[in-house]
């Protein structure tokens, strides 16, 4: 039996070609249409506003200012509470301390149980490499007479009468006290050193001590509980100058002048790095409040309570954290972070415009590819109607 033909032309298998290409390219739109609506989706749920934008009835909620606790939980509080108190006043917002031990630092950035951050620069340049954190700010701080620098690093020493302690060999079976895995001039930038100069200590020494406290390393290798420790650059002059060692009781290694053109810079076994860095937690704190928040550090009267208790010479703008991730990253302490809904978000929001361009692209190819499919079976069918 003939097809019926209308105006002409044959309906039949033709007929149901066109149907079957409207179909497939119905489907096509919708391949590509759904992954660009996802990826839209993704960007606005990605978008978080930051705390510091919340306020209620009674006005802004609090700054929370997490501080790395170094030197003692009580010690580390009454540093850094008038640097919370000069903030809130210069704000018009309260400001409320929040001591972190260092294992509880990444933790906080991560959870965004604080705002901002003061910590070592180690944990910091590892925050910053995992997209958490962003200073705003350094420490510059002065030892003695010496020059305000917005650097420091680690010192390696002993008791001066311990006269077999001469080369980094010698540390072999011995007892080295430091501050805590994860403090940077308290261990972190010692170990890198000693490494690249072909000694692991922790391979080699007999122990290594942790003691949470600078002061506490000091007093471990006075008492002969350590053979050597490892403090910060200028810890040992302050303790000095303060009466609480005997200048000539302990004897650096292996150290020059942190600043070498003045004779009155601290002492450092490692390179220079840059100082703390007071950082903005990403997503909790807006453009505006961090650049007021760095400002009212850096233009810190001089003599100021805040000063004087935190014990620095001021605040500059930061400096490149790099080289103190290049130490985390040699000596092995430079930890992946593990992906979280947070670090999801912030991945999406780093590369957002390619993605979007990656999904159109992608949807244009489907697209172009059902149109000709849906083509090429039309023509097939019209070449079997004329065979």
């Amino acid at each position: 039996m003939r097809p019926r033909v209308y105006g002409g032309q044959p309906k039949g298998n033709s007929d149901m070609g066109m149907g079957l290409m409207g179909v497939r390219v119905r489907y096509a739109w919708r391949g590509w249409v759904l992954p660009v609506c996802l990826l839209a989706a993704a960007a606005l749920w990605a978008q978080e506003l930051p705390s510091d934008a919340a306020s209620g009835p009674e006005g802004p909620s609090p700054l929370r200012l997490g501080v790395l606790i170094n030197q003692g939980r009580d010690q580390s509080q009454a540093m850094w509470e008038p640097t919370a108190t000069y903030l809130s006043e210069h704000l018009g917002r309260p400001v409320r301390l929040v001591p972190l031990p260092f294992e509880s630092v990444e933790l906080a950035a991560q959870n965004k149980t604080v705002d901002l951050l003061i910590a070592n620069s180690g944990i910091y340049a590892d925050l910053e490499n995992k997209g958490l954190a962003r200073a705003i700010a350094t420490q510059m701080e002065r030892v003695g007479d010496g020059p305000p620098l917005p650097c420091f690093g680690s010192l390696v020493f002993r008791r001066a009468d311990r006269s077999d302690i001469q080369h980094l060999s010698d540390l072999s079976k011995k007892r080295l006290a430091a501050v805590n895995p994860d403090s940077f001039g308290g261990w972190i930038a010692a170990l890198d050193y000693m490494r690249r100069n072909g000694f692991d200590p922790v391979a080699r020494c007999a122990q290594v001590m942790f003691l949470d406290d600078h002061s506490a390393v000091v007093r471990a290798v006075i008492e002969g509980t350590a053979d050597a420790g490892v403090v910060r650059t200028g810890h040992l002059e302050s303790m000095a100058a303060r009466g609480e060692i005997a200048a000539d009781l302990l004897a650096p290694l292996w150290a020059a002048r942190l600043d070498p053109s003045s004779e009155d810079s601290p002492l450092s076994t490692t390179q220079a790095y840059p100082n703390w860095p007071c950082a903005v937690v990403t997503g909790q704190v807006d453009e505006g409040t961090a650049l007021e928040i760095a400002r009212a550090l850096i233009t810190l009267p001089k003599g100021h309570p805040a000063l004087e208790k935190a014990r620095l010479a001021g605040w500059a703008p930061p400096l490149d954290y790099a080289p103190a991730w290049e130490a985390m990253r040699r000596a092995g302490l430079a930890r992946p972070m593990p992906w979280t809904p947070e670090k999801l978000g912030s991945w999406v929001r780093s590369h957002l415009a390619v993605l979007v361009a990656l999904g159109c692209f992608i949807g244009l190819f489907l697209w172009i590819a059902a149109r000709l499919y849906a083509a090429r079976f039309v023509l097939s069918m019209r070449q079997a109607e004329l065979e």
